[in-house]
């Protein structure tokens, strides 16, 4: 990733930080006006059972929900929105495989494929290493 540019204009950059976050940029307004509700909120979103996720692939993001009672994903935008899976990483694999047919191998680590939406981390970061 190249470095940002000093004389890039200000709202270009809160759009880049945006993307690099993989949030808009009105949840990210919201998040530079109240950093206190996102620290609260963000805290909280470990216990509860279903938690949002999303993975960006080849320039393409795919929003899904992790149910930490099942361990499921069920993907809500895209292709295989609706579409309900038994694991992160069979989730991934049909998410690349879909993107990218041509890759040679789908397989993917489920855990680190999908990042909670709330704090930005990886699914592993919930679920621990294996």
């Amino acid at each position: 990733m190249s470095a940002v540019d000093p004389a890039m204009p200000t709202y270009q950059r809160f759009l880049l930080a945006a993307e690099l976050l993989g949030i808009s940029p009105d949840d990210l307004a919201r998040r530079l006006e109240n950093p206190m509700a996102v620290a609260s909120a963000d805290s909280a979103s470990p216990d509860s059972e279903l938690v949002e996720v999303r993975a960006k692939y080849m320039g393409r993001t795919v929003e899904a929900v992790f149910d930490r009672s099942t361990n499921t994903v069920t993907i809500k935008s895209g292709e295989l929105a609706g579409t309900t899976y038994t694991s992160a990483s069979s989730a991934a694999i049909a998410v690349v495989e879909t993107i990218n047919p041509g890759r040679e191998s789908a397989n993917t680590n489920g855990r680190l494929f999908w990042i909670v939406t709330k704090t930005g981390q990886p699914l592993r970061s919930l679920l621990g290493r294996r």
